[in-house]
């Protein structure tokens, strides 16, 4: 899930019943800078992002 989204909001809220605990969170900056890379060497088709 992705730190800040509105999904994750929901989800932390209560407003989703979603155990929040057990979802891998990604910070934002993470996967951008993921995708730019991707996309500008674009030497791969997809990338693994830890969480």
């Amino acid at each position: 899930m992705i730190s800040g989204s509105a999904g994750h909001a929901a989800a932390v809220s209560g407003e989703v019943p979603i155990d929040v605990t057990k979802i891998p969170l990604v910070d934002p900056a993470d996967l951008a800078e993921t995708m730019w890379t991707m996309l500008a060497k674009r030497d791969r088709a997809e990338e693994a992002v830890p969480a």
